[in-house]
Parts: C-alpha cells; structure tokens; sequence
C-alpha cells in the first residue's frame, strides 16, 4: 500500500524552522499555516539556541488555536548554559512540553565536528568553541543539575528527550530519567550516526517503559543516507508501540516538512511497514509521547 495524502490528526515531533542563526526552509508561521492546510494535530518547534515556548503560544493564538502548537527547550550552552534547572523551570512555566538534552552543545557530537556536511553544520551553529557537555557519573546524584532537571520535567508532566546524547550516555539518562518519575522520554533519532543504538540498546530502554523512539525522515535523506530498510527493521524488532515517526526537517536542501513526511511513510510502506502501523506512529503515539489525550 502507499499515501497519496497524509493521515488527518497527525502530529511531527521535531521541526526546525526561522527565526535561527542558520537559514531554514520555512518560517514557524509558515510551516504553521502548511500544517492546517494538511489537516495535522499538532507540530512541535524545535530549536538549537533558544526556547521556542513562547513562539509556539504566540503563533497558536494567531494562527491555529485549535492547533497543538508545542515549544520546548534544547540545554545548549547557547541556548540557557548548559544543564540549567533553572532555565527548565522557566521554560516549563512558559509552557514548553519537551526538554531536549544537549544537541550542537554535546560533547559527543562536539568532538564529531572535523568534517561531514552535520559536522560542520553543528560547528557553524556551536560557534566552533568549546568542548561540549558531557554526563558524567556525578551527574547521577540526588544533589546534580541533571537530577533537578529531571525532577522539573516530572513534575511538570512535560517529556524529557535524549537530543544528541552518546548511546552509552543515553543508556545511563532514561532509566535515572524514569527512576526520577519522567514519565516519558523519547530518544532522539536512534539510527542517526552520531546518536545511534544498537537493537540491543532500543529493547533494553523500552523495556522501561514510557519510552519511545523518534525515528527521523532527515536520515534517509541523500546527505545522511541511512536506509528506510534500517528503520523499518527496528520498528519490526522494537515495536510499532513504541516508535514515533518525525522529520527533523527544515533544513533549505531538503523537502518542507509535509512532502517529507508523506514521503517517508510511503518509503516504510515500500519496505513492508503496515498502513496502520504507520498511521498509529505519527497520530496516537506522539500523542502519548507529548501527554496529550487521545482523540
């Protein structure tokens, strides 16, 4: 089977759009107004340096009231310092409803910035300073930053997300996240090269419970080249129940989200994906990865 058009109610989990201090495809209202048009549910605007709580509550008054217009917060060193509880709680209070751990601020993905079109675009959007932030084992205490992080996010009831993380720092953060009450984690594009986790990794953390895996269309993209087979597999070894589909789009080589969505579900229904699997991860269960009720 294959779409001619997308599913009514679906929601894409990460975007990149302008305002940013790189060029992007689409503005937020632009994208916005395509997602109404699609007859989405809901969108959530990511960015590398700053909050996006306050752009989403501001375009979902004036563009898409009934519309999930979703911020959130990346703990980038230009974005709020670090592992800044007191940003998250700003955020949270703000109305953000993820909280990524570091991206273009990771060590890990730091030291991958000597060469590849995603390095150096890290590099650019990093400053090309510093050595990044990295969990280390005094992370893990009840008196650390992450800890407090944690506690905020719990309590907030908002989602915690695994941003560009190494994979052995991504199996110590979800089950302290989970330990901490976090209620649900998603983890950031798992077969992204930088970020990747073995099939190992994937059923050892869902089996945790209330964790999801957010699997990208941007890395079948010509620049990245991961094959739609690669994912597909992992949804067939880890579960439907536990993947969201997004498309980390917004990049200006690459498709505007809707064609890239569409095509990505067409591209897993070419590799035996079921029609109602793929409708299940980018309708009800982003839902259940941002909190949100079911319709």
């Amino acid at each position: 089977m294959s779409f001619s058009a997308l599913p009514p109610g679906l929601i894409d989990t990460h975007v990149h759009t302008s305002p940013d201090v790189v060029t992007r495809l689409q503005s937020s209202l632009e994208l916005l107004q395509d997602a109404k048009r699609a007859d989405y549910r809901g969108v959530v605007l990511k960015s590398h340096v700053e909050q996006t709580a306050t752009r989403a509550a501001l375009l979902k008054q004036m563009v898409w009231p009934e519309g999930e217009v979703i911020g959130g917060l990346a703990l980038n060193q230009q974005s709020c310092g670090g592992l800044n509880p007191t940003a998250v709680q700003t955020a949270l209070r703000l109305g953000a409803r993820i909280i990524w751990m570091p991206t273009i601020s990771a060590a890990h993905q730091v030291a991958q910035s000597d060469g590849g079109f995603i390095a150096q675009a890290i590099q650019e959007m990093a400053g090309g300073g510093g050595r990044g932030i990295s969990l280390a084992e005094a992370d893990f205490t009840k008196s650390s930053p992450l800890c407090a992080i944690c506690d905020l996010v719990a309590e907030a009831g908002a989602t915690l997300a695994t941003g560009h993380l190494s994979p052995a720092e991504i199996r110590l953060l979800v089950p302290f996240a989970r330990a901490r009450g976090v209620a649900r984690v998603l983890v950031t594009h798992p077969e992204l090269p930088s970020t990747r986790l073995s099939l190992e990794d994937q059923a050892a953390l869902a089996a945790l419970g209330g964790v999801w895996f957010e699997r990208c269309f941007v890395v079948t993209t010509p620049k990245i080249g991961v094959s739609p087979r690669m994912i597909a597999d992992a949804i067939q070894d880890i579960g439907v129940e536990t993947t969201v589909l997004a498309t980390d789009l917004g990049q200006p080589y690459n498709p505007p989200p809707i064609t890239g969505m569409l095509r990505f579900l067409n591209l897993l229904a070419e590799a035996g994906i079921a029609d109602d699997d793929l409708e299940q991860m980018v309708v009800a269960n982003p839902a259940r990865a941002l909190g949100l009720k079911l319709r």
